[in-house]
């Protein structure tokens, strides 16, 4: 598997997998209908939305060349870290 994007590609991921944890946690409340929503409606419709958003852009990430690849840099792992032990 080439990835021509990887900005994309990654972004795709973080999109899919916070839509199926969206979608997931979602399954313990009632449903309902479009007419009588019930509380899982909206939190699963917005979950299947992203998921399905993240599968569209780690398709185009595989297909559509970018100029440089469009690499990831290098993580700020300092900031993150002193951030974390802030909080």
């Amino acid at each position: 598997m080439l990835i021509k994007s990887q900005k994309d590609f990654f972004a795709g991921l973080l999109f899919t997998g916070v839509g199926l944890a969206f979608a997931i946690g979602a399954v313990s409340y009632g449903m309902g209908d479009a007419a009588k929503m019930g509380p899982g409606y909206f939190p699963r419709l917005v979950g299947l939305l992203m998921t399905a958003l993240g599968g569209f852009i780690i398709f185009e990430s595989l297909t559509i060349k970018t100029e440089d690849g469009e690499k990831i840099g290098k993580w700020a792992w300092k900031p993150l870290f002193l951030f974390w032990l802030l909080t």
